[in-house]
C-alpha cells in the first residue's frame, strides 16, 4: 500500500508542473509597461505609462492596466501564459481584483487581454475582443506593435473611465475568442479531478478481497473501521463465510504549511496589489 501511495504521489508531482509556467519574467520597475520584446517606441512607452499611472492614481492606487510584450510563448497557449503572468504579478488590488493585462507575443503573432474578476462586468470577453479587433490588430498586422499597444491601452482606459462605448463582438467572433479560454479553464480542472478520482477509486478498492481463497467465491460483504492512523477493511465471503482483514495507513494533511498570497512584486517602483484573474478576457491571432 505504501509503495502504491508513493507511486501515485510521484506521478502527480510529475504532472503538476505542466499546469504552471516556471520561466515567467519578473516585472520591470515601471510595472505598467514591460517591453521584453523591444517593440515599443520610447515615446509610446511613456504615453502608455502615463495613461496607466493616471488611471491607477485616480482610482485610489487600485486599478492597474499592465502592458507586456514577449518574443515567444515557448509552446504555451497565450491563455495559459497570460493567466499565470497576471496572477504571479498580482495585477490590480486584492480587494477589487481590478487589473487588466495586455499581452503581446510577437513571434507567435498572438494577442490577449486578460481581465481581473472585478472588471469582468465592465470589460466582458466580447468587449475585449472588439477592442483588439478595432484598436489593436489593424496595427499588429502591419507590425506596428507600438501604436497598437498604445491604442489598445487608451481604449481600455477610456472604457473604464466611461468615455468610450464598446459594442460586444459578433456571435461568431465571440465564440471564437471564448473557445480557447474555456478549454484553458477546463483542462486543469479535468486533470485534477481525474487524478484525485483515480486515487480515491484505488483507496476505496485496493484493500478489498476480490477472490475467496477457500471457495473461490467473488461476492463479499465489506466493512471499514478506522483505528488511529490505520484503516481496516473487513471482508466476509457471502458463499462460505470466510473472513479477511486488511489494513492501510491513512495519509493525513497538516496545517503547518501552505501558500500565501498578497504583497506582490516590488522593483523599486510600482508593484502588483494582489489581484487575480480567473481566465476572463479574449485572445486574437493576427
Amino acid at each position: 500500500m505504501k509503495r502504491l501511495v508513493c507511486l501515485l504521489m510521484s506521478v502527480f508531482l510529475m504532472i503538476c508542473p505542466t499546469l504552471a509556467i516556471s520561466n515567467l519574467p519578473s516585472p520591470t520597475s515601471e510595472f505598467f509597461v514591460n517591453d521584453f520584446a523591444n517593440v515599443i517606441e520610447a515615446e509610446d512607452e511613456k504615453a502608455i505609462f502615463d495613461m496607466a499611472k493616471s488611471l491607477y492614481q485616480s482610482s485610489g492606487n487600485s486599478t492597474q492596466v499592465v502592458v507586456v510584450t514577449i518574443s515567444s510563448l515557448e509552446g504555451n497557449s497565450i491563455e495559459e501564459y497570460a493567466n499565470e503572468l497576471f496572477n504571479r504579478w498580482e495585477i490590480g488590488s486584492k480587494e477589487k481584483d481590478d487589473g487588466v493585462l495586455l499581452l503581446l507575443a510577437v513571434e507567435d503573432r498572438e494577442s490577449r487581454i486578460e481581465v481581473g474578476y472585478g472588471l469582468e462586468g465592465v470589460l466582458t470577453d466580447g468587449k475585449t475582443g472588439r477592442i483588439q479587433d478595432d484598436y489593436m490588430i489593424p496595427y499588429y498586422k502591419n507590425n506596428d506593435f507600438s501604436e497598437g499597444l498604445k491604442s489598445g491601452t487608451k481604449a481600455i482606459i477610456d472604457v473604464l473611465n466611461g468615455n468610450l462605448e464598446i459594442s460586444e463582438a459578433k456571435i461568431d467572433d465571440f465564440s471564437r475568442l471564448t473557445q480557447s479560454t474555456l478549454l484553458f479553464m477546463l483542462f486543469p480542472m479535468i486533470m485534477v479531478f481525474g487524478i484525485f478520482g483515480f486515487i480515491l477509486f484505488l483507496f476505496c478498492n485496493v484493500d478489498k478481497v476480490k477472490v475467496c481463497k477457500k471457495c473461490n467465491g467473488r461476492k463479499f460483504n465489506y466493512r471499514k473501521q478506522r483505528i488511529g492512523d490505520h484503516l481496516y477493511t473487513y471482508s466476509t465471503c457471502l458463499n462460505c463465510g470466510e473472513k479477511y482483514t486488511k489494513s492501510s495507513i491513512i495519509i493525513s494533511s497538516s496545517s503547518g504549511g501552505g501558500f500565501s498570497s498578497g504583497g506582490g512584486f516590488s522593483s523599486g517602483g510600482f508593484s502588483g496589489g494582489g489581484g487575480h484573474s480567473g481566465g476572463g478576457g479574449s485572445s486574437r491571432s493576427f
